[in-house]
């Protein structure tokens, strides 16, 4: 009984462990911005890559995955502390003051 307690934490770890995390607004502005600033450089180079490729170690630099990623843009309506837009809107500022 005490080995079937303790395998059934562990797959509930496991379980818990695999359910995606939703990206704080301050962490998605920073990877919206990292984004913009790789997206920019490929065209600027004339480089064709599957974007993937150049996103997925952005969001490893912050901890997350695209799936941490995908599940938080797709939760945010349910959010009401914020949007989407004007997280955009903050990178695009951000991004403006930079270019200056």
């Amino acid at each position: 009984m005490k080995y079937m307690a303790s395998a059934a934490l562990i797959l509930l770890v496991a379980a818990c462990s695999n359910r995606p995390q939703v990206v704080p607004d301050d962490v998605l502005k920073d990877i919206f911005h990292d984004a913009y600033i790789a997206n920019a450089y490929l065209d600027e180079a004339n480089i064709n890559d599957d974007s993937l490729y150049i996103y997925e170690p952005i969001f490893e630099r912050y901890g997350y995955t695209i799936k941490d990623f995908h599940y938080t843009i797709m939760t945010f309506s349910e959010r009401k502390s914020a949007m989407l837009s004007d997280i955009i809107a903050e990178v695009n500022d951000r991004l403006s003051r930079e270019a200056r």
